[in-house]
């Protein structure tokens, strides 16, 4: 069972600022761990958890649809995904993962975010996923049309929170 919504706006976000509150994110998504065969959750959930979660943000999150976000042009692939295990995911439990535009350079932009337990708020694990927006011919600009998407749904000019260039077209 997963479902996604906006909740309140946050201000300008500093690089340095380590996003472990939930009132940090404009976007939450809620899942539930699927029951396996043993208590624990294996990493390889975790992972496919946020990469549903983040997807989830590149469309529903920025008021997009799927082929909007996901267009053979300008698809952004993870390149590099970094996870931060704080404590122990247990099958079957309830979650809600944060997730935000953190950065952009001119042909990639970062997604960070956080997995908490829902029962007691208690931080799960911290994640960091960069995408490259890549085409036919390999990759190319982020597209304007994503990053004003991104910057609208996070009610903040991500321009003072990243260094995205200014390209002359």
């Amino acid at each position: 069972m997963t479902r996604s919504a906006l909740v309140s706006p946050v201000g300008r976000l500093a690089d340095d600022v380590q996003l472990t509150d939930p009132s940090d994110y404009r976007f939450v998504h809620f899942l539930q761990a699927s029951p396996g065969p043993s208590v624990h959750l294996p990493w390889p959930r975790i992972a496919d958890l946020i990469f549903e979660s983040c997807n989830q943000y590149l469309t529903v999150g920025i008021g997009r649809n799927w082929a909007q976000t996901f267009s053979p042009d300008a698809l952004p692939l993870v390149r590099d995904i970094r996870i931060g295990f704080r404590a122990e995911v247990v099958s079957g439990e309830d979650m809600f993962c944060g997730v935000r535009a953190i950065a952009r350079t001119q042909r990639s932009f970062t997604a960070g975010g956080v997995l908490f337990r829902r029962s007691d708020g208690a931080l799960l694990t911290t994640f960091r996923c960069v995408y490259v927006t890549t085409g036919p011919g390999g990759a190319v600009v982020v597209p304007d049309s994503l990053w004003d998407a991104i910057e609208q749904a996070e009610a903040r000019n991500n321009d003072q929170t990243t260094n995205r260039p200014h390209e002359s077209r």
